[in-house]
């Protein structure tokens, strides 16, 4: 595979009539190009079975097309056709939230998903679920469903007790999604995990993928126009360990054996930062990479990206005596893909800040949200 840089021009086209004096013209401007940027063709001698490195870039772009229309007491001028500007050129967005969740997969494989380090720090915790849960039931089994057209015709009179039920409702809620939920998930991992007979090498292969939209403002021929990106992100990762049964992989197997993590973990509404920037599984892949560090064998990451652009510029100004309308469409897509081998246990990226929450985290943020009514008072 070789670089190629292949660009298309076609004619655009001016009318022009300025008092009795008329003038038509054209002339050539680039208006497509398709790029192919390889730095890296993976042409090695080999087994023809094992990977190599590979990367490359390609981008095909159409320039900014449509027509200019301007208007004047004695004046007018119609332009069609490309314009000659392109798309800016978009990053490389090799996303590394996705690259670690990959990772995070292969390593939960490996070591199993069960954590019972929190669980055992919480049993305080659980037990107070306990009698909160018997309360939760009083609470609910108390209220009278016809106090609810008292609480339509007077809701200023009955502000407080409804918000005391929300904030009861919505913590109930929260220790579910945050505590039984993961308590009686991690039995069952345990128990899954101590049935488990591991292979002498182990060869894991996980896949992650991830999608984000932004704008950008001011593009187009008269830089009055916006631009729509769509980028998608891919992830593979495949390695290879050797399955080592000394005490301390044992123990890894269940629970993390690192304080900072488990302390993480414990402090409070830690789980929200994650939702948006996720130290908690940064810290549990670091932990985890160091651990089978001695046990990897070999493997290999493959990261790919498409960013799609549309931009358009379609409006009406006025310069001087001259009204002038614009419109203008263009389009880019560029696609990467990197190939890299790997000669240590993969680590995990610095994670970037997540801007979308999904159905269930909207939930849980409705219910933490129910805590704090009222000032945080029941």
């Amino acid at each position: 595979m070789k670089s190629r840089n292949k660009v298309i021009r076609e004619y655009q086209y001016s009318d022009t009539l300025d008092g009795n004096t008329s003038s038509y013209e054209s002339v050539l401007v680039d208006s497509y190009f398709d790029a192919l940027e390889v730095r890296n063709d993976g042409q090695q001698h080999g087994d023809h079975e094992t990977p190599g490195p590979q990367e490359f870039r390609k981008t095909v772009s159409f320039a900014y097309d449509g027509k200019t229309a301007i208007v004047g007491n004695s004046y007018s001028r119609l332009v069609s056709g490309p314009t000659g500007v392109f798309l800016p050129a978009a990053d490389e967005p090799y996303d590394p939230n996705v690259f670690n969740d990959a990772i995070a997969k292969v390593y939960d494989r490996v070591r199993g998903s069960a954590d019972l380090s929190v669980d055992l720090l919480q049993g305080k915790q659980a037990l107070q679920m306990l009698s909160s849960t018997a309360a939760l039931v009083r609470q609910v089994k108390s209220f009278d469903p016809f106090k609810l057209a008292q609480y339509y015709a007077g809701f200023q009179k009955n502000i407080r007790e409804g918000r005391k039920l929300t904030r009861g409702v919505g913590s109930k809620w929260l220790e579910f999604q945050y505590g039984w939920k993961p308590l009686a998930q991690t039995i069952y991992d345990s128990a899954v995990e101590l049935q488990t007979q591991r292979p002498p090498v182990m060869r894991i292969t996980e896949r992650a993928k991830g999608k984000n939209s932004s704008s950008l403002s001011s593009q187009g021929p008269y830089n009055g126009g916006s631009v729509q990106v769509e980028t998608s992100s891919r992830c593979l990762v495949q390695c290879e360990f050797g399955v080592n049964a000394s005490s301390l992989n044992l123990l890894s197997n269940f629970t993390s054996v690192n304080p900072v993590s488990i302390a993480w973990e414990l402090t409070p509404y830690s789980f929200v930062v994650d939702w948006f920037l996720d130290i908690g599984g940064y810290m549990r892949s670091f932990e985890s990479s160091v651990l089978n560090g001695s046990n990897f064998r070999g493997g290999f990451i493959t990261e790919t990206y498409q960013v799609r652009m549309t931009g358009k510029e379609i409006r009406s100004f006025n310069t001087f005596d001259k009204t002038v309308s614009v419109s203008y469409e263009a389009s880019s897509v560029t696609s990467g893909k990197r190939r890299t081998l790997l000669l240590s246990a993969p680590t995990p990226r610095i994670p970037q800040f997540k801007n979308g929450l999904g159905s269930g985290r909207l939930l849980n943020a409705a219910s933490l949200l129910s805590q704090h009514l009222n000032g945080g008072k029941r």
